[in-house]
């Protein structure tokens, strides 16, 4: 199910998806490695961190990452 996020659509996914990918992000992991290791697709890992640059108002991994470290949800 989609839902409209400030005008965005994103996916209606489990928090811990997008977890898991920030996770694999932080330990430097590609696309196509995170996609292997959660057993969905590139263009999926794609599309949740897209997600997580919205929702950490970022537009870069590396961003991410940091971010998600200062607000300690990694």
């Amino acid at each position: 199910r989609d839902v409209a996020v400030t005008g965005v659509q994103t996916c209606a996914l489990p928090i811990f998806s997008l977890f898991e990918v920030l996770r694999y992000m932080a330990d430097g992991l590609s696309n196509k490695e995170i996609a292997e290791k959660l057993h969905i697709s590139s263009s999926t890992v794609k599309t949740h961190t897209l997600n997580l640059y919205s929702k950490l108002e970022v537009n870069s991994r590396i961003k991410a990452v940091t971010k998600a470290k200062e607000l300690e949800l990694i």
